[in-house]
């Protein structure tokens, strides 16, 4: 997650074409390693995790831990829908999807209550027999986007929830392998959180732009961010959010 900010004095925002008091901003996290520009479409990544079975086992079980709770042992063949119940059986998440063949690899997404730290996986291998040296691994399908609510460039062909539109980007911005994000002068300038030290950078969730000024936008975007054309096109118009 962004944990800093510093300065690069471009001193540019994209900013609603008209009635400005109407648009909505507010702060979204982005993931690591990007250099982006105002006015780019955002969407949110989905925290995917990945359980992965190696060794080619012939038998026996492994098990999931989450939140300091181990699951009851899980057959090495198990279908997704055995992983899903033996996670849900632990009762400490909300809600759990998961897919993939049996025997996997399976594709986890945890839904946490409100206001507690996203969970990670762990898996132990040792009840697997059979094949050479099986084992059970968990990875993050997405590295860097490790809870709800990080952001990256929005584009259709995406499969990690960033195919699904959400805001636009309010000021040029470059975060570091870390996430750590580098804001414009005007952003850190404007006094308030953003004079301190900033954890997200600014996004608008609602307004009228003109399209030209935006980075990604398309019919599929325009259609998920319950928008609309005033007038022209998608790419030479102006939009309402």
């Amino acid at each position: 997650m962004p944990v800093s900010a510093s300065t690069t004095f471009t001193n540019l925002k994209l900013e609603p074409f008209m009635s400005p008091d109407l648009a909505r901003e507010q702060t979204v996290a982005l993931g690591p390693s990007l250099s982006l520009p105002r006015g780019t479409v955002l969407g949110e990544v989905t925290p995917v995790q990945t359980v992965t079975i190696s060794g080619a086992p012939t038998g026996g079980t492994f098990t999931l831990s989450c939140s300091g709770l181990a699951t009851a042992p899980i057959a090495y063949n198990a279908t997704s829908t055995a992983v899903q119940a033996a996670l849900s059986a632990l009762g400490v998440l909300n809600a759990v999807a998961v897919s993939g063949s049996a025997g996997g690899p399976w594709s986890v997404t945890l839904y946490p209550p409100a206001n507690t730290i996203f969970p990670t996986l762990s898996a132990s291998g040792a009840g697997l027999t059979g094949g050479t040296s099986p084992a059970a691994a968990v990875a993050w399908a997405s590295p860097g986007y490790t809870s709800w609510g990080i952001y990256r460039s929005y584009a259709s062909a995406n499969t990690d929830g960033s195919q699904v539109a959400k805001c636009l980007l309010a000021y040029d911005a470059q975060t570091d392998a870390a996430g750590n994000i580098t804001l414009s002068a005007s952003a850190l300038q404007a006094g308030g959180e953003w004079g301190e030290t900033s954890l997200g950078a600014p996004a608008w969730f609602s307004g009228i732009f003109r399209c030209e000024e935006l980075s990604g936008l398309d019919a599929t975007a325009l259609a998920a961010l319950d928008g609309s054309l005033i007038e022209g096109t998608v790419t030479q118009g102006i939009v309402r959010l």
